[in-house]
């Protein structure tokens, strides 16, 4: 994989960036902790890569990534982007009467998707900013991937229990590490609240209705949330989030959202660019109807805005 790879911005309605969250679960997890999925993996396998290249417009941040699941996302999604990180831990049967894998390469990865076209949008680079484990958890980590603007999106796969506080501190160093809007998003193994506390008061997460699924559904009653995959989203706006039933492929649902980076809003209304200037950046910095000066000035308050949504 190429460290910067060709992809259009991901704009859905006015300037808003369409993203899922999707934990695929792997296979030998699914084994060890007897979870139910439907039609055997290969075929489960090839039906995921099919749904989510079914809604390919979109920034997919995939958890739970078998290899072989990955080549198969390859395959289906031919244009897209791939960024993947490989967890230094390989997932191990634990269960005596599984006397063999079912994967050819039983590896898990974090996977971003940033499809390469668009039914709009300007192209831009997106390119692999950070990816590794956590090092309390070599099977947990966060891939973080730069799209047009300097957003960043933050895929992650956090633990459960008392592991979560460094690893969301680490999560919030790199959505302030971002140049303008952080998008964090994926499966955190714990309710929002507690998240957000550890993410900071400057993040707030995509909400979802009080008649969504759940996340992660729950087959018999359970101390622990069902609602465990979220999206946060630091200097920008969630617009909208539903959760759309996996339909039997992981144990958990997928979560999809949009969300406005808030500099570009912010800046376009300091900035006097509304529909006349074009949306987002158009006539910013030079604009036909704009003399020297003024276009000077605005590429300055421009630069200041966008340091100061950047800190």
């Amino acid at each position: 994989m190429s460290e910067s790879t060709r992809a259009e911005t991901p704009f859905e309605g006015e300037g808003a960036i369409a993203v899922a969250t999707w934990n695929v679960l792997h296979p030998i997890h699914a084994i060890n902790w007897q979870e139910a999925v439907v039609g055997p993996e290969a075929a489960r396998v090839r039906a995921i890569a099919e749904r989510i290249a079914t809604q390919g417009d979109r920034v997919w941040c995939l958890q739970e990534v078998s290899g072989d699941q990955l080549v198969a996302l390859r395959e289906a999604l031919p244009e897209a982007a791939v960024f993947s990180l490989r967890y230094p831990r390989v997932p191990r049967l634990r269960r005596p009467e599984e006397a063999s894998s079912p994967l050819a390469d039983p590896s898990e990865h974090l996977v971003t998707l940033v499809p390469a076209r668009w039914a709009r949008g300007a192209r831009s680079v997106a390119r692999l900013v950070y990816a590794a484990a956590f090092p309390s958890d070599p099977g947990k980590g966060a891939l973080v991937v730069e799209l047009a603007g300097g957003v960043h999106v933050v895929n992650t796969h956090v633990s459960f229990g008392p592991r979560m506080v460094a690893q969301c501190a680490e999560l919030s160093s790199l959505a302030r590490a971002a140049p303008a809007t952080a998008i964090v998003l994926g499966d955190f193994n714990a309710k929002s609240a507690p998240v957000r506390e550890q993410l900071g008061v400057d993040v707030e997460v995509a909400p979802l209705s009080a008649s969504s699924l759940p996340t992660r559904p729950r087959a018999a009653p359970s101390e622990r949330s069902a609602t465990i995959d979220h999206v946060f989203v630091r200097a920008g706006e969630a617009l909208a989030a539903r959760v759309e039933d996996a339909g039997g492929l992981s144990d958990h649902n997928l979560v999809l959202a949009a969300v406005r980076p808030l500099a570009r809003l912010v800046c376009a209304a300091h900035l006097g660019v509304g529909a006349r200037g074009g949306g987002r950046a158009r006539g910013l910095y030079s604009a036909p109807d704009d003399d020297v000066a003024v276009a000077a000035a605005r590429a300055s308050r421009w630069a200041r805005c966008s340091a100061w949504y950047g800190r």
